[in-house]
């Protein structure tokens, strides 16, 4: 991953998914860092929903400079394998 470390913002402590985040990220070995970002999950977050945007340090990021071929295929899939492995440990029965 040249360009990046994935980011995480937003989201209220009150929700599981900052910890489940970083969790996964321990378990995938994609590095975090918070950071600010351009992302719509701000006002979800605002609205009192689990909200985190994940960033991958592309310069452009939603600008007209955002363009296919400028995207990094080892950080689509570090950014990839953090949301599965998010999801799977989300979905995971609560332990007794």
């Amino acid at each position: 991953m040249s360009s990046s470390l994935c980011v995480i913002l937003g989201g209220s402590p009150a929700h599981a998914l900052p910890g489940t985040l970083d969790q996964a990220a321990r378990l995938t070995g994609v590095p975090l860092r918070a950071g600010a970002m351009a992302s719509d999950n701000r006002r979800y977050a605002a609205a009192g929903l689990a909200a985190i945007g994940i960033g991958m340090g592309m310069p452009g990021y939603q600008t007209p400079a955002e363009t296919p071929e400028r995207v990094e295929p080892d950080t689509l899939l570090a950014a990839a394998r953090l949301l599965v492995a998010t999801v799977w440990l989300l979905a995971q029965p609560p332990r007794a």
